[in-house]
């Protein structure tokens, strides 16, 4: 952005003084120029984290809607009886009391 002389002739900088907003640059003795100060950016844990989750989030838009070679294996488990077997109940409920922390 770049203040012009038109800027300052207008009496705006002026306004904004009086309604309270900028004060006028106080020089200490002996200063030549305008002070100097850094200028600092602080990135908070929570917009390190949304940052993250938009990451993760366009990742998984990026990935197609639907595993068509997964589908196809469970629909063929599906009509062969594999999900009926008592085998597969006992590893179903072995893994279930794993993920859930209970000792069967």
């Amino acid at each position: 952005m770049r203040i012009t002389d038109a800027f300052f002739q207008s009496g705006a900088i002026r306004d904004v003084q009086k309604a309270g907003g900028a004060k006028p640059e106080k020089k200490s003795e002996g200063s030549v120029g305008p002070s100097r100060s850094s200028d600092s950016v602080t990135i908070s844990k929570a917009a390190r984290s949304a940052s993250e989750t938009d990451r993760v989030v366009a990742h998984a838009q990026a990935l197609p809607e639907v595993r068509e070679t997964r589908v196809a294996e469970v629909k063929a488990r599906v009509q062969s009886g594999y999900y009926n077997t008592p085998e597969f109940r006992d590893q179903l409920a072995e893994r279930l009391l794993k993920e859930f922390g209970v000792n069967g």
